[in-house]
């Protein structure tokens, strides 16, 4: 009797070939898409500056603004204390270059995760602030970026 008769044949070789294979694949296709998907994706505070100089009319009202978010699938909120969130640079509004003291509320608009441009290994989030003054008229607007890193 042969050495090579009654053996069966190996599943090894192809295994390991179309493992091979699989792996091209992911570096060469799938994890270029990844990043290429991450990168221009979403928003940037760029494109919303862009869109607010474009779409937001001076001087408008709360439901003005109110209708742009919900235009662009933004979520949103109203407050009328303007000082709730701070930075380094102080409030919202003092960064935004206004006077609290002239402002009766602002609307905040908040986006993260799929709605915002990152990249590989970080985490964005934009806060849109859109400030009014005590006749209700748009008093002035802020984007802020904050940037997550793995």
């Amino acid at each position: 009797m042969n050495a090579t008769e009654g053996r069966q044949p190996s599943l090894r070789k192809p295994l390991l070939k179309s493992l091979k294979w699989g792996l091209v694949i992911l570096l060469v296709v799938v994890l270029p898409a990844r990043v290429w998907w991450g990168f221009y994706r979403g928003w940037t505070p760029q494109q919303l500056e862009k869109n607010i100089q474009r779409e937001v009319a001076p001087a408008c009202q709360r439901q003005e603004v109110e209708e742009w978010f919900d235009g662009k699938g933004i979520e949103h909120i109203y407050v009328e204390e303007v000082d709730c969130d701070q930075y380094s640079e102080g409030t919202a509004p003092v960064a935004a270059g206004l006077r609290e003291t002239d402002l009766s509320g602002m609307v905040i608009g908040h986006l993260e995760g799929k709605d915002v441009r990152s990249g590989l290994f970080e985490y964005n989030k934009i806060r849109v602030y859109f400030f009014f003054d005590k006749q209700g008229r748009l008093a002035g607007h802020y984007v802020r970026r904050t940037v997550h890193s793995f």
